[in-house]
């Protein structure tokens, strides 16, 4: 009985070696695909995160736009754009999580745009206030930088058309039609 319990030890040890490594290499192979999988979660988490980012940064700097263009068509500097777009730019240096951020930004100085406004009303019954910025917003984090060039233009067109008839008593009719149109 001895002998026999020797002889299967003997012949079958290269076996159990064998078994051991390929579980060995196994369990590293598992440990590494783990590993590899968790980080591209971790990635694709912050991509998410400052895509995320770089979309509210856009939204609100539409909403300054839109805020300084009433600003200024209410009777307001034009350079309220300049002054709202400083503010937000300093404020958003000091909230990224994730790194430096940095939002530097154009006005537009053209053909009909004074410090990245245009306000155009006469007495024909038109009226258009426009607001227009180009923006580059560079994001420096750990693991990756990212720069964002963009343009926002913000333009409210409006259109007023009216005529009176005169009834009983010198009593005026009025007819007055005013139409909107927003750029967005």
């Amino acid at each position: 009985m001895k002998k026999l319990k020797k002889n299967l030890g003997g012949k079958s040890s290269g076996q159990l070696l064998i078994v051991a490594a390929l579980s060995i290499a196994v369990l590293i192979s598992s440990t590494t695909i783990y590993v590899y999988e968790v980080s591209r979660e971790t990635n694709s988490i912050k991509n998410n995160s400052i895509s995320d980012f770089v979309l509210a940064v856009k939204q609100s700097t539409r909403n300054a736009m839109i805020s300084s263009l009433v600003n200024a068509s209410n009777g307001g500097e034009k350079t309220v754009l300049t002054d709202n777009l400083n503010s937000f730019s300093q404020a958003l240096r000091s909230l990224y999580q994730f790194g430096t951020c940095q939002l530097n930004f154009t006005v537009l100085n053209d053909v009909g745009y004074d410090s990245g406004m245009r306000l155009s009303w006469n007495d024909s019954g038109l009226g258009i206030s426009s607001a227009y910025a180009d923006f580059t917003l560079k994001i420096y984090g750990v693991t990756s930088n990212t720069v964002v060039n963009y343009a926002v233009n913000v333009t409210t067109t409006l259109t007023v058309n009216g005529s009176y008839t005169i009834v009983e008593n010198e009593e005026k009719l009025v007819n007055l039609t005013c139409k909107i149109y927003n750029e967005g």
